[in-house]
């Protein structure tokens, strides 16, 4: 900044002098004002009155809270509505937190989770009549406007913030229960279903068909695929189970696809398993 040459006398002497230092000094600290703050992404986060419910999470948990202080990482971090709409018993605070910093332009089909076992967030990308895209982590969309913020730690590791509508839920056991079972795959899952926190939903019967039947393979596939597991009710009334035979439990899969329900294509029928020359199942 240019200091003018004019000077402005209070007194005889030195007075002058004393004025010019200060001009100098207020146009500094007018220099300095003007300098934006550079903040971490722990203090824009705290600083988000609609973040607040997520970040007492990220205080409460001590793994969480180191990691925003310490590590290279990306946030979902679920607005204050999307808690209030939530009907979950828990929040899984690490199942919102990935280690590896990765802005929306290179999200793939998956990110890694912190979460125990560390299960996968899957990322679904939706195409929007007037050509712009939705992105989906699960269930939750990604409030594109909010997003994308990425800042350093204190630490100078890179931190990368997306802002979502909804909690994400990771598949967790029952609190009451003792056993352990991280990232399962489909037939897991059905195996030790009453051992999971799946509210009181029950799989039984739906479980002992797929052994009669001999389909334990398609469960226990590698790859991302959608099963359609009915519950107990399904099977309700007879002779309903006595009508699931292996071309039904096929037309319960949809191979090499991962549909969640938000993200879903609404209109566009989906090929399951049983989708052959003389029966085509589809799911809408």
């Amino acid at each position: 900044m240019k200091i003018g040459s004019r000077w402005f006398y209070a007194g005889g002497g030195g007075g002058g002098i004393l004025v010019l230092l200060m001009m100098m000094m207020v146009a500094a600290s007018t220099v300095a004002s003007r300098t934006p703050i550079s903040v971490t992404l722990e203090q824009h986060i705290s600083d988000d009155p609609d973040l607040s419910q997520f970040y007492d999470l990220i205080e409460r948990n001590p793994i969480a809270s180191a990691a925003l202080k310490l590590r290279a990482l990306t946030i979902f971090a679920p607005t204050n509505q999307a808690f209030q709409r939530y009907l979950g018993n828990k929040t899984v605070v690490l199942y919102h937190i990935s280690t590896v910093a990765t802005p929306l332009e290179q999200l793939g089909t998956t990110i890694t989770s912190d979460y125990d076992g560390n299960p996968p967030i899957y990322v679904t990308r939706r195409r929007l009549p007037n050509g712009s895209e939705d992105i989906y982590v699960n269930n939750a969309r990604i409030i594109r406007s909010r997003s994308n913020v990425q800042l350093a730690n204190q630490a100078g590791k890179k931190q990368v913030l997306h802002i979502i509508d909804d909690v994400l839920t990771p598949l967790t056991v029952n609190p009451s229960t003792s056993f352990e079972l991280y990232n399962p795959d489909a037939f897991q899952f059905i195996q030790h279903a009453e051992n999971l926190d799946i509210n009181q939903h029950r799989i039984r019967s739906f479980r002992q068909k797929i052994v009669m039947t001999r389909k334990e393979d398609i469960y226990k596939a590698v790859g991302g695929h959608t099963f359609l597991i009915p519950v107990e009710e399904g099977f309700k009334p007879p002779p309903r189970p006595d009508m699931i035979d292996r071309k039904v439990i096929d037309g319960h899969v949809i191979p090499n696809n991962v549909i969640f329900t938000a993200p879903a294509p609404l209109d566009d029928p989906l090929e399951t398993l049983a989708f052959e020359d003389n029966l085509k199942v589809t799911v809408t």
